[in-house]
């Protein structure tokens, strides 16, 4: 029993995964990395869905014209042309990079702030290390296994929607 409780864990895990990923336009690889990224560095995965989404609002500022969203991501050295064809895991990836190059100070951080909204402070400890910091625990999760394949995504996905039709049966003796 514990072994197929395990297993449902599992599933719904790998379905959260689909779904998140989904919400946050970014691909179940990325959501993983960057779950295990903020995981050890004492911050939840389920902050990224807020900076993405106030990092699209500015990068829409700035595709429109707002004068202050183009001299924000300037300040990181990035054009909106450098960002306009990129997906958004490009783009949070390349801002976290900027930001990174930045020396910690007020600035960095009302910058952080303006460009990923509240969750710039739980991002603090990121902010802080190197990109090539960010390259080894993207690798390290890999190499652990806490990024689930493609097919091991859908088929935790098949089995919840299974899951939930059976319980639907069960429920409503249909």
């Amino acid at each position: 029993v514990s072994q197929s409780r395990y297993g449902v864990q599992m599933a719904d895990t790998g379905d959260n995964i689909g779904e998140m990923s989904e919400k946050i336009g970014i691909s179940t690889k990325a959501y993983q990395e960057w779950g295990y990224i903020l995981g050890q560095n004492g911050a939840d995965v389920d902050i990224l869905q807020m900076g993405i989404k106030t990092l699209s609002s500015a990068i829409f500022d700035a595709s429109n014209g707002s004068q202050s969203a183009i001299d924000k991501f300037e300040y990181l050295g990035l054009s909106i042309d450098d960002l306009k064809n990129k997906s958004q895991e490009e783009i949070f990836d390349t801002v976290i990079a900027g930001l990174q190059k930045m020396p910690e100070s007020a600035e960095r951080t009302a910058l952080a702030v303006d460009l990923l909204g509240k969750s710039a402070t739980e991002l603090q400890p990121i902010l802080n290390k190197s990109t090539d910091e960010i390259t080894a625990y993207k690798d390290e999760a890999a190499e652990l296994g806490f990024v689930m394949g493609e097919d091991t995504l859908q088929a935790s996905s098949d089995l919840m929607d299974s899951i939930d039709k059976m319980l639907e049966c069960i429920v409503t003796g249909k």
